[in-house]
């Protein structure tokens, strides 16, 4: 039996799993802040430290996405 082959994406669920990625992304974010800040107020730089500590550097963002994070 041969493998089957990979199913391409139509537009539509291109765009609907990018949009769903990038709501995950804004939560996971806001949840590792909140983890981060959970002992004691930090500055954003410590806060980003402690994240990519947390996720063992797998979780990239700017400090652009931390700052608008940081004020909702």
């Amino acid at each position: 039996m041969s493998e089957p082959e990979p199913h391409e994406l139509t537009a539509y669920e291109a765009v609907t799993a990018n949009s769903w990625a990038q709501t995950h992304k804004k939560t996971a974010l806001m949840k590792l802040i909140l983890l981060a800040l959970h002992e004691a107020p930090a500055w954003s730089s410590t806060i980003k430290s402690a994240i990519a500590e947390m996720t063992g550097g797998n979780l990239q963002f700017d400090d652009i996405s931390l700052h608008r994070a940081l004020r909702h």
